[in-house]
């Protein structure tokens, strides 16, 4: 049997041109295959929604676009 499911992969804070913090969650689809009371689950699209103000679109690794204000985010990758 076939099984859907979305899970929150990612957390992290991105800024604005003007200054101001976003929070961003990455959202990942999975698909499983049920058989023996055991799911093994794949990995599928990613999604990015950013916390209170709708979802953005990943351009890079580092940077997004706001869906619903056009300003482009920058993430600080952390070693």
């Amino acid at each position: 049997m076939r099984v859907k499911r979305t899970l929150e992969t990612d957390q992290f804070e991105a800024q604005s041109d003007l200054g101001k913090i976003y929070t961003i969650i990455e959202e990942t689809q999975q698909t499983g295959s049920t058989s023996k009371g055991t799911t093994e689950w794949e990995d599928g699209a990613k999604s990015y929604r950013i916390v209170d103000n709708g979802y953005a679109n990943r351009l890079s690794e580092t940077t997004f676009h706001n869906s619903r204000t056009g300003e482009t985010l920058i993430r600080s990758l952390r070693d």
